[in-house]
């Protein structure tokens, strides 16, 4: 959500004066503020973030007077407060200074393998969030446990891996760093990796424990029904984290679990089926509407990697037309007001914290424009 920051105004105006005087050009305060404009009306409609309207902004001007471009920056998100819910609204407290609370939604990039590259030392965390940055996504969506055998590159158990806790740690905090927020599943392959449930709420709440505070968001695991995880609803409530999730169901819908929140993914096609249905699969109108009372009253609902960025069709589950995904996140946006709390974007690269390129990218793109120029 755009919000009009005079600070920041100024300190692009500041740095427009500063681009005349290293031209030794003398200052145009009329011009300047046509270049100062045109970079709040980029950040403003959602084009760009604020941090590539600036540099945007001044690399045209910089082009104009005969200077030298400037390299791309190191990229940062604009994340920033603390996350509650209050109804069906997700609400973010100081999320600039000076402004007290404005609605939050999640605009996520789903990096599954990142935590487990960085705890294996094979991808720095730092490098995984560049893309995702640039393109102004505000949650990266991780998982401390996968198994290899079931598709990820390396295995990471919690019996085993003693030190991912820690490290889990210094990832929040370079998450907090960089201005974007972590999505983190707890207990994905914990079936796959034969970890007990006593084992798994243990694992459950340290992982709680590290990311409490309200900013980053625990979760219990990607689609527990399909055996990731032990039953969902019996994991304990963690303390010190306002907003939660007891996982996704895949093509379960969300169960009625006491959580702060419900993610859902969309439902696997059978072959006799359309491949994308406008409904409740992405609108969460259903769960919210033909259940005013029941237990999923009230519970904002993050749309969870609805259709996967792949290679090759397979019906509705994995596309390569950047146009579905554009569709998919406009439409958690524009239906906030029954619920939607968001939308998160995957490929097969994203995973890995890989830069993405060609339709991939395009997808991503597409995803991202409309969820930023929509909220």
């Amino acid at each position: 959500m755009w919000v009009y920051d005079e600070q920041w105004t100024v300190e692009t105006e500041n740095h427009i004066r500063a681009t005349y005087l290293e031209a030794g050009a003398p200052y145009d305060s009329a011009r300047a503020s046509v270049w100062n404009a045109r970079c709040v009306s980029q950040a403003a409609s959602g084009v760009m973030t604020r941090q590539k309207a600036r540099w945007s902004t001044l690399n045209a001007l910089r082009s104009q007077l005969g200077l030298a471009t400037l390299p791309a920056p190191f990229w940062y998100g604009e994340e920033a407060g603390t996350l509650r819910v209050q109804g069906l609204e997700l609400l973010n407290d100081n999320p600039r200074p000076g402004i007290g609370t404005l609605p939050w939604m999640v605009m996520g990039y789903r990096m599954f393998d990142a935590f487990g590259l960085h705890v294996y030392g094979q991808r720095d965390f730092r490098n995984s969030l560049d893309y995702p940055c640039e393109l102004g996504f505000n949650t990266i969506f991780i998982s401390t446990m996968m198994a290899q055998q079931n598709g990820h590159p390396v295995t990471l158990d919690p019996r085993v891996n003693t030190a991912l806790y820690d490290k889990l740690t210094e990832c929040a905090h370079i998450a907090f760093q960089r201005g974007v927020r972590l999505w983190v599943y707890a207990c994905a392959d914990a079936g796959a990796l034969g970890i007990s449930e006593p084992d798994q709420h243990r694992h459950w709440l340290r992982v709680c424990e590290r990311l409490a505070g309200g900013y980053h968001v625990p979760s219990v695991a990607n689609e527990g029904p399909n055996g990731n995880s032990s039953d969902q609803q019996r994991f304990p409530v963690p303390s010190g984290c306002p907003v939660w999730s007891r996982g996704s169901g895949g093509e379960f819908p969300p169960a009625p679990n006491g959580a702060s929140l419900m993610e859902y993914e969309v439902k696997r096609r059978s072959a006799g089926e359309e491949p994308f249905k406008m409904t409740a699969d992405c609108a969460s109108v259903e769960y919210h509407n033909e259940e005013p009372t029941g237990p999923r009253h009230m519970r904002p609902m993050v749309q969870v990697e609805n259709t996967f960025a792949a290679s090759f069709m397979q019906l509705g589950r994995r596309s390569n037309q950047p146009r579905l995904f554009q569709a998919q996140a406009g439409c958690a946006m524009v239906t906030r007001g029954y619920g939607s709390g968001g939308y998160a974007f995957g490929s097969e690269n994203s995973r890995m914290g890989q830069p993405l390129m060609g339709f991939e990218h395009e997808c991503a793109e597409a995803a991202i424009r409309v969820m930023r120029t929509a909220w």
